[in-house]
């Protein structure tokens, strides 16, 4: 049955990586069932949710759970109030224009919001996020706000079978985070890596993945 089934799926890959990584489960493919199942059985691990109406949804299905969400999806600055006060993380800020309404929003709710940049080391157009330059403008800028904290750097890899490609993107992400890092910032998060790479991402330093088709499938 899917439940065993589920269940199983996430004890394997608890099993292969290390402790000291979150799984983020991607609840895009997820019924309600299925977070009532995985709530019930890994009461720490993390839901990740990339569509805000969606996720409202599911939340106020559950609105007992323990478990953290955070949300991966491309976010508008017309949504910035709805998901604020709802996730813990929010992993995709992608302009410094949404990192002015996170934190305009914020200081409304007496809030700081926790949030990762995503980057495009790659710049390929098909992405959001921020190249290099953008990166350490942003970041600067992101620092002299109030009501938002910045807690690492996320990305995605190109969409492509092309492992070198995709250990580019992962290893360019890195570099510019141990960069920061050095550079004073205090980050902890970095957000690499999905179903079908995160075992690449893993081997270049990522320490938070986002899962779903290897959990639902």
């Amino acid at each position: 049955n899917t439940m065993s089934h589920l269940i199983e799926n996430i004890h394997t890959l608890q099993a292969n990586i290390s402790e000291d990584i979150t799984i983020v489960i991607a609840t895009k493919y997820a019924t309600l069932d299925d977070i009532s199942t995985i709530s019930t059985h890994f009461p720490t691990l993390t839901f990740g949710e990339n569509r805000v109406q969606q996720g409202e949804k599911k939340q106020a299905s559950f609105p007992n759970i323990q478990n953290p969400w955070h949300f991966i999806g491309h976010l508008q600055r017309n949504k910035v109030r709805k998901v604020i006060q709802h996730y813990d993380l929010i992993h995709s800020v992608d302009s410094e224009r949404l990192i002015d309404a996170i934190d305009l929003e914020s200081k409304k709710n007496n809030a700081i919001t926790p949030i990762l940049l995503q980057v495009n080391p790659l710049e390929e157009d098909s992405k959001f996020g921020f190249n290099e330059p953008e990166l350490l403008s942003a970041i600067r800028m992101a620092h002299q706000r109030s009501h938002v904290a910045i807690k690492g750097l996320m990305c995605m890899a190109p969409h492509s079978d092309n492992s070198s490609e995709i250990k580019k993107t992962f290893k360019k992400t890195r570099n510019l985070y141990d960069k920061l890092i050095n550079d004073g910032f205090a980050l902890e998060h970095l957000s690499m890596g999905m179903s079908n790479d995160f075992k690449i991402a893993i081997d270049e330093g990522s320490n938070m993945i986002r899962v779903g088709s290897i959990i639902f499938s």
